[in-house]
């Protein structure tokens, strides 16, 4: 069996099928699967979507009282 079959299973039901090794490796392969800050989205952009956002969102409050 491959580990990246293994690893999105349950713990409980791969922990006693795997081999330490496989464990420790299936674990790494996990780790790199998470973002980097490097991928991470510039916080001047989350700004700008959230102000849209509250905007978009004001807008529509105000064409329903309308």
């Amino acid at each position: 069996m491959s580990v990246k079959k293994l690893v999105f299973y349950p713990y409980k039901i791969w922990r006693n099928t795997m081999s330490r090794r496989d464990r420790r490796h299936a674990k790494q392969e996990v780790k790199k699967f998470t973002p980097n800050k490097k991928n991470a989205l510039d916080p001047k952009i989350i700004a700008v979507l959230g102000a849209l956002a509250v905007i978009f969102f004001v807008g529509t409050m105000l064409i329903q009282r309308g």
